[in-house]
């Protein structure tokens, strides 16, 4: 049931991006109502996807720690996100599937899904905008285009943006975000995935996955080129520095929360690594606030 992707070395060039440097080992697995993890058989849909440290790349350590942070910040600033908790005897970030449901007689149904690169035309390997992936209008537009209520989820789109700029992930891009068939209630935009902080480590790639206005880099993003983000989406600037200022508002004491769920389970290593996290999101969310004017 363990999957890996095609590639990986054991050192980060810079520049690198985690998700296509082969990093990750993932293991599918069943939860059920007593808490006990199993291995689906065959074919069988599984419930979970437990993500352990990323290994092969040796700058990057306690990746599950900063994913599960990161994943429940955002959750506590209201984007919605894919549940997740800390595994403390794996050291891994589990992550409950969206694309699942229960069925009347108790078995699990796969729902369909396409991530945005493939409602784009892209093909998997062209993720980021600089490389010829979706960029952030052409995101708003595969929304506004397939989605049962594109107002809501565009706004949901919004604040993921600018939650991954505050959050320092540099690598959410297109394939990171997917249009899912409820049963009974249309297509949304699934929860959020894969959220965690590549910017703590060095190494990994500075540039941001997305162009916002012309900008990539995210310390040099102003409220210039979320206004020209806005022009793009063809929504109101206001809109966009509104949903700006209540994200800077609720990032210190969420995450401040979420390490505080997390850091009971951790050893020590990744004790530090989590103070290290907040301290450097905190800076982030601040630095980018005072630069939009919020």
């Amino acid at each position: 049931m363990k999957s890996r992707c095609n590639g990986g070395r054991g050192a980060v060039d810079r520049g690198a991006r985690i998700s296509l440097a082969g990093a990750q080992d993932k293991a599918s697995i069943a939860i059920f109502d007593d808490g006990v993890p199993r291995l689906p058989r065959g074919t069988a849909p599984a419930t979970h996807i437990l993500k352990p440290d990323i290994k092969r790349l040796s700058k990057v350590w306690h990746s599950a720690a900063n994913e599960a942070i990161i994943m429940l910040t955002a959750a506590q600033c209201g984007l919605p996100t894919a549940e997740v908790f800390y595994e403390r005897h794996t050291r891994a970030c589990v992550v409950r599937r969206f694309d699942r449901f229960a069925r009347p007689d108790g078995t699990l149904g796969r729902l369909i899904q396409y991530d945005l690169c493939q409602l784009a035309g892209t093909v998997s390997d062209k993720k980021y905008e600089k490389e010829g992936g979706p960029g952030i209008a052409a995101c708003a537009e595969i929304i506004r285009a397939y989605s049962t209520q594109p107002a809501v989820e565009l706004r949901a789109f919004v604040s993921w943006i600018r939650f991954n700029l505050c959050a320092g992930n540099n690598d959410s891009h297109a394939k990171n975000l997917a249009m899912v068939e409820v049963p009974g209630g249309g297509v949304a935009l699934a929860p959020f995935y894969d959220l965690m902080c590549t910017r703590l480590y060095p190494g990994l790639s500075q540039e941001f996955a997305f162009a916002v206005g012309n900008a990539t880099r995210p310390g040099l993003i102003s409220r210039r080129h979320l206004d020209a983000m806005a022009t793009e989406l063809r929504m109101r600037p206001q809109f966009i520095a509104r949903v700006a200022l209540q994200l800077a508002q609720a990032m210190p004491p969420v995450l401040e929360a979420a390490v505080q769920i997390v850091s009971p389970m951790l050893p020590h290593s990744a004790k530090v690594l989590a103070t290290r996290l907040k301290n450097f999101v905190l800076s982030t969310t601040a630095k980018l606030a005072a630069r939009v004017g919020q």
